[in-house]
């Protein structure tokens, strides 16, 4: 992906990446917990989708109760179990971070424990920018 910097230093948005095609505006910025609160945009399908961050991966566990057993169900606590992980360069070596197992009442708690944890951030497109609020470079 073709990374475009932010050059204007009294522009407190974050650095504008992707590209603008005749056909496409790719152009997005991504929000994270250094630029704005977790609560600062709708949830998606509404609202902008996070996306992980730097290296890290982000997944979420929780008991798919049509597939499991009636005794493994009667254990199930209700949380989601937040997993993150940053994949290691030789094969099946895994840096887990310290949310790594921590679990949550809601996915979207879990969401920003990791979020608050710079591991995701919000990816906002240009073209979408005003539907929330935001400035948009033309």
């Amino acid at each position: 992906m073709n990374t475009d910097t932010n050059t204007d230093t009294a522009d407190p948005r974050p650095a504008l990446q992707g590209k603008k095609s005749p056909h496409y505006d790719g152009r997005y910025r991504l929000y994270t917990v250094a630029d704005v609160p977790f609560d600062r945009f709708p949830e998606y399908p509404d609202g902008p989708a996070l996306v992980t961050v730097g290296e890290w991966g982000v997944s979420y566990h929780s008991l798919c109760r049509m597939f499991s057993s009636p005794s493994v169900v009667a254990n199930d606590d209700g949380l989601v179990e937040l997993h993150i992980y940053q994949a290691g360069a030789s094969f099946g070596q895994v840096q887990r971070h310290d949310l790594y197992g921590t679990k949550y009442p809601t996915r979207r708690d879990a969401s920003r424990a990791a979020y608050e944890a710079g591991c995701l951030g919000f990816m906002v497109y240009e073209s979408g920018a005003a539907r929330y609020g935001l400035p948009a470079d033309d």
